[in-house]
């Protein structure tokens, strides 16, 4: 390299050790900031206010509330401790009519999963199933 060609090398060199960090910097700042959508709701509904049954096992407690004057029902699952599956659904089964898929679990919170459809909750039980094992690992009667 001739002694103009490692002047000019030098110059460039300085100039992209200044530059550079700038742009970075620029950069950095110019990340616009994650804002919240106000029209976004959780999916997960508030609890009604009134509890007609609770029920316990070893990891979950379940409570049937309903709301008073619109006869709505809910099913909230409390999860005491986490559940050992990977993923587990909750159906519901009442007598001999077919399971209905409330939804499914997932890390060590509160869970809520409205009733629309059902009138009467004699007989039935609340089922965790396992879809990866194909087991149900926990039934509890309500």
């Amino acid at each position: 390299m001739t002694p103009a060609l490692r002047k000019y090398h030098m110059t460039i060199w300085f100039a992209l050790a200044l530059i550079l960090p700038s742009f970075f910097v620029a950069t950095i700042i110019a990340i616009p900031k994650p804002q919240s959508d106000p029209q976004f709701r959780s999916f997960q509904s508030e609890a009604l206010s009134t509890v007609l049954f609770t029920a316990h096992s070893d990891q979950f407690i379940i409570k049937l509330r309903t709301d008073g004057p619109a006869q709505a029902k809910q099913i909230e699952v409390i999860l005491i401790k986490s559940v050992s599956v990977p993923e587990a659904l909750v159906y519901l089964s009442c007598g001999q009519s077919e399971k209905i898929l409330l939804g499914k679990l997932s890390s060590k919170e509160t869970h809520r999963f409205p009733l629309d459809t059902l009138k009467s909750f004699d007989n039935c039980e609340i089922e965790f199933f396992d879809p990866f094992n194909n087991i149900v690992f926990d039934k509890i009667s309500l």
